[in-house]
């Protein structure tokens, strides 16, 4: 129909004139337009495409922390306020002993997350946090590196299997090692079935001409970086993602909030989006309660027709009764079950000692009770 359309129109051009009735009914029955259409009501802006995609694809991060233990606050506001379904971190100094402890308390509910630290020595270490509705494996490269430190996934979306893997180099390694190294690793990873990510922290400085060694090696694998802006406070573009050229991953790529000496980089993968998960509530629509029903159902109750009546003595309160004394005999009480629960001979001299100081503090409130009595008498 859109030549028609364009012949139509092109026709009109040249005769400005206006249609008769005949003719424009026919136009119409052969489901011709009379003008164009337009986009009248629907935003284009560059933003508004962004939100449309996040919609309907993964919508994916990467962060630099530079001690992550020092933001947490941040990254789980960044992670909740992005409505992130993954985000990668770089340099986050953890440890085996204290790492699993930390990402639990910046994980949200309804995520989970995985790390790699780094071994021997402080500082870098990966990490990715995900939401749980994804089907995130390790993957496994029989590689192994000295100049950069990496973490490989693989997540599965429908039928879509993507192998992600996230990098940090630290600044100190030589970059002819690097090279050499990140060469062998892409061999590996180019043979693996499935579409393949590379994202993180390289520290090359991929706007300077010093570089073109690593913009010849990422072009001699086919692969595409497509982050264009700086994203380090000193003005270089440092953290990369990279894609086959041909695989068309990505739907936009853009640098985002400045979370430490870095910004974040967001992306929006070319896979359905998880659905969230859900729970099941149980509700009590009060407007549509029974008031009187309600109450002869609480009358009939055992509790409410039939009360209990018991019998007690009463006794008078101690006068020389303090909170002191209080505090010492809910002690001796609390020693006296640990002793009949454990039988141990250190509860038991435990318990000794607190009952000789509660009757060192009756005896003492008691003399000065009856020392201020005869006194003001």
């Amino acid at each position: 129909m859109a030549p028609f359309n364009q012949l139509f129109f092109s026709l009109r051009e040249l005769n400005p004139s206006r249609l008769s009735a005949e003719t424009l009914q026919v136009v119409r029955n052969y489901g011709i337009a009379s003008v164009w259409s337009s986009r009248r009501g629907c935003r284009s802006g560059r933003r508004t495409k962004r939100k449309r995609a996040t919609k309907k694809y993964l919508y994916c991060g990467l962060a630099n922390a530079r001690l992550l233990n020092s933001c947490q606050d941040a990254l789980q506001h960044h992670l909740t306020i992005s409505d992130l379904d993954l985000l990668l971190i770089t340099e986050t100094w953890l440890n085996e002993h204290n790492g699993d402890d930390i990402l639990r308390d910046i994980c949200p509910e309804g995520y989970v997350a995985i790390h790699r630290p780094r071994h021997g020595r402080r500082g870098g270490g990966v990490a990715l946090i995900h939401r749980c509705t994804l089907r995130v494996n390790p993957l496994s490269i029989n590689v192994e590196v000295a100049s950069f430190e990496h973490l490989s996934v693989s997540i599965k979306i429908n039928s879509v299997c993507i192998n992600m893997v996230t990098v940090y180099r630290p600044p100190s390694t030589k970059p002819e090692l690097f090279l050499e190294e990140f060469a062998g690793c892409l061999e590996l990873l180019v043979a693996i079935p499935g579409r393949l990510l590379v994202v993180g922290d390289f520290n090359i400085h991929v706007d300077n001409l010093v570089s073109c060694k690593f913009i010849s090696l990422i072009e001699s694998f086919d692969l595409l970086q497509h982050v264009l802006d700086p994203t380090h406070i000193a003005g270089h573009t440092l953290d990369l993602v990279l894609t086959r050229r041909e695989e068309h991953l990505l739907a936009d790529c853009f640098v985002a909030d400045q979370l430490s000496d870095h910004s974040a980089v967001h992306w929006i993968l070319k896979a359905n989006r998880p659905l969230r998960p859900r729970k099941s509530v149980t509700l009590r629509r009060l407007k549509t309660v029974d008031r009187g029903l309600l109450l002869s159902d609480l009358l009939d109750l055992p509790f409410v027709a039939a009360p209990a009546y018991e019998t007690y003595t009463v006794r008078p309160d101690n006068p020389w009764m303090t909170e002191e004394i209080l505090t010492a005999r809910r002690n001796v009480r609390r020693i006296a079950r640990r002793k009949r629960s454990t039988g141990l001979m250190i509860d038991k001299e435990l318990l000794v000692t607190a009952l000789s100081d509660l009757r060192q503090l009756i005896s003492a409130a008691k003399v000065t009770f009856l020392n201020t009595k005869q006194h003001n008498n």
